[in-house]
């Protein structure tokens, strides 16, 4: 039986937590972004007008506009305004179809009344931040309320959404964030100098000019604005799964150390399959491991997401065992199956391209480094073995310590499926781990 005074509450702490984090998401907008005045009008160049010097150099560095401040208020908004114009259609494509439908409900006034929905929590939260930072929304004050401006020009794409995403111009941005997408999961970090690179890979034939320069570029940003990728010095995009930005550039430096601009190149083929999903499901002892762990987990996916995890930062054998121990996702009744894994895991390992190793794998690298190579003789499993007491791990997975890079990890002590430290509730590989 249900007590009314229980619902009551709970529904009244539930809104009270939605009122709290869309009132931050708003504050935390206008501090990055706001303009001083109302605009004379809903054009794109009046909006921008509205802006201060200093917020049109914030929101031309945003979006990877070129500008001089030396330039007048007025020669800044016209170079901004034709850049955000030329790239409108890219910049509403952006966003997936459930978050063009929480701003066409903004733009059509649905969020009035006192009671705010989840859609408005949701279009605050995820939609409204990037859509100011690409030049789309624009925040102002207007006796001490927050107002918010949207441009003709944003409605007008959005009317002809449906034909817009069939242009070719859509369709080359949509390839390009694919692109980003393969790369960074490839590496880590990746320059944008190697994402054009390797879309040259892809598209050998295609002339490039600055103007496509420019425009890759510009649409680098734009995938930026949506905080997909941390931006790192000297042009960087890093992947989310850092845990914070400093950590990134840590890793950065560490690499570039062993590695300078030495990337692995993919060839075209395989970039191809790439573009198709993710590079390690066509490696064939990737596929002995999966079938493997299927087979002796009930938390199957899991225990892959945990190593696949560890592959990509290049992790030791221990690492991997040792959040298993702890994530309980992964047991062997015998201490033969418990090798059995490890086998498959230290053959996977040697043939997984790693972001430590810039996309290489230990076996491409055997001869620049030695002791690379993992060896099935130096691992032990036995921490996954049911019923162990005590942990044995008598020696390094290989001898070599020179790739190690140091990296400060405030969440070391936090599995992966732990509920996440800062009380959202989800698990911290949802969350603060993602």
């Amino acid at each position: 039986m249900s007590d009314p005074y229980r619902n009551s509450l709970y529904n009244e702490n539930r809104q009270e937590s939605i009122n709290y984090l869309v009132d931050k998401s708003i504050y935390e907008t206008k501090t990055l972004l706001s303009t001083y005045k109302m605009p004379r009008s809903n054009k794109l160049i009046d909006c921008l007008n509205g802006y201060s010097k200093e917020q049109l150099y914030r929101l031309s560095e945003i979006n990877g506009i070129y500008i001089k401040k030396t330039w007048n208020k007025a020669l800044l908004v016209d170079t901004i305004e034709r850049e955000i114009a030329k790239t409108m259609t890219e910049r509403v494509c952006s966003f997936t179809d459930e978050e063009l439908e929480l701003l066409n409900l903004f733009l059509s006034d649905t969020f009035q009344s006192n009671e705010r929905s989840l859609e408005e929590f949701n279009f605050y939260t995820l939609v409204y931040p990037t859509a100011v930072k690409l030049g789309l929304l624009f925040i102002t004050s207007l006796s001490n309320e927050v107002v918010t401006v949207h441009t003709d020009e944003l409605r007008h794409t959005i009317n002809q959404i449906q034909t817009i995403r069939k242009t070719q111009a859509v369709q080359r941005f949509k390839k390009i964030e694919r692109l980003i997408e393969c790369a960074v999961d490839l590496y880590g970090v990746v320059s944008f100098n190697m994402i054009i690179q390797l879309w040259r890979v892809l598209y050998p034939n295609e002339k490039v000019t600055i103007e496509s320069y420019d425009l890759f570029h510009s649409c680098i940003h734009i995938i930026l604005a949506q905080d997909s990728y941390f931006l790192l010095y000297n042009n960087h995009l890093a992947s989310m799964e850092f845990s914070t930005k400093p950590e990134a550039e840590v890793f950065l430096k560490g690499v570039e150390h062993y590695f300078q601009g030495d990337y692995y190149i993919p060839s075209k083929n395989e970039l191809e399959d790439y573009l198709e999903g993710p590079f390690r499901q066509n490696d064939l002892a990737y596929r002995r491991l999966r079938k493997f762990v299927e087979q002796s987990s009930d938390f199957p996916e899991d225990v892959m997401e945990t190593i696949d995890y560890h592959l990509k930062f290049g992790s030791g054998f221990s690492s991997v065992v040792n959040e298993l121990y702890e994530s309980v996702t992964l047991r062997f009744k015998t201490q033969n199956n418990a090798d059995q894994f490890a086998q498959l895991y230290v053959s996977v390992m040697n043939s997984s391209r790693s972001w430590q190793f810039r996309g290489y794998t230990r076996l491409e690298l055997s001869d620049r480094f030695k002791g690379i190579v993992a060896r099935y003789d130096n691992v032990d499993s036995s921490l996954l073995v049911n019923n162990t007491l005590e942990h044995r791990f008598s020696k390094p997975l290989f001898d070599v310590d020179l790739l190690q890079v140091p990296v400060h990890n405030p969440y070391k002590n936090v599995s992966r499926n732990d509920p996440c430290p800062c009380g959202s509730g989800k698990k911290f590989k949802k969350c603060c781990g993602r």
